[in-house]
């Protein structure tokens, strides 16, 4: 398990106004509460798939044609 420095539990404990201990008991549904309540607006989630720590969405997919296109377009551009 991570270990946090006492630093930074002391942040944890100044930005959300309960001791660190306490902060860690609390379920992920209310910490998004504190959090929502903290910065004044909803949390929106994130739904996108994520391979290898890179999100992927249909925005940022490209697909086999676009990189061959692309692979020529530098090769050309070498000559």
């Amino acid at each position: 398990m991570h270990q946090l420095n006492n630093q930074t539990k002391k942040r944890i404990e100044k930005k959300f106004g309960i001791p660190y201990e306490d902060f860690c008991t609390l379920d992920h549904e209310v910490i998004d509460k504190l959090i929502e309540t903290k910065i004044g607006k909803k949390l929106k989630p994130d739904y996108r798939e994520i391979i290898d720590g890179i999100p992927i969405d249909k925005k940022h997919t490209i697909t086999r044609k676009q990189i061959d296109k692309q692979i020529t377009k530098i090769l050309k551009k070498r000559k």
